[in-house]
């Protein structure tokens, strides 16, 4: 999680716009993923999110899928908090989506919508 406080108006969006730039690369070399694909940067209201997702190999080396969203919460103008949450399919039990759904209605945004993204584009 990176924070800001107290910076330009523009330096969280900016922050948020760097860090994508680098997803799709970092994803591959990195977290060693392939057919990675990256979201555009989407508003909720001050807010700004993006979605990745990939496909890797579990512990047994079967395929399993990766979602990540990267998550703005602009506080007050140049203030906010970058972060993000990685689900891996293989992590993922009964509840995981439920937990999703949740916490996606305390930050207005249908998770549902996020995984169906990739498969649209």
């Amino acid at each position: 999680m990176l924070v800001f406080d107290g910076g330009e108006e523009e330096t969280p969006y900016y922050m948020l716009e760097q860090t994508m730039e680098t997803q799709q690369e970092d994803t591959e070399k990195y977290g060693d993923y392939s057919n990675v694909w990256v979201s555009g940067i989407m508003e909720n209201g001050a807010d700004r999110y993006a979605v990745v997702t990939a496909m890797g190999t579990d512990v047994s080396g079967e395929p399993s899928r990766m979602r990540r969203l990267i998550y703005l919460d602009v506080q007050q103008p140049g203030v906010g908090a970058l972060w993000q949450i990685d689900v891996m399919e293989w992590l993922t039990d009964e509840t995981t989506e439920t937990i999703l759904a949740q916490w996606g209605q305390c930050y207005g945004i249908g998770m549902e919508k996020l995984a169906q993204m990739r498969e649209e584009n």
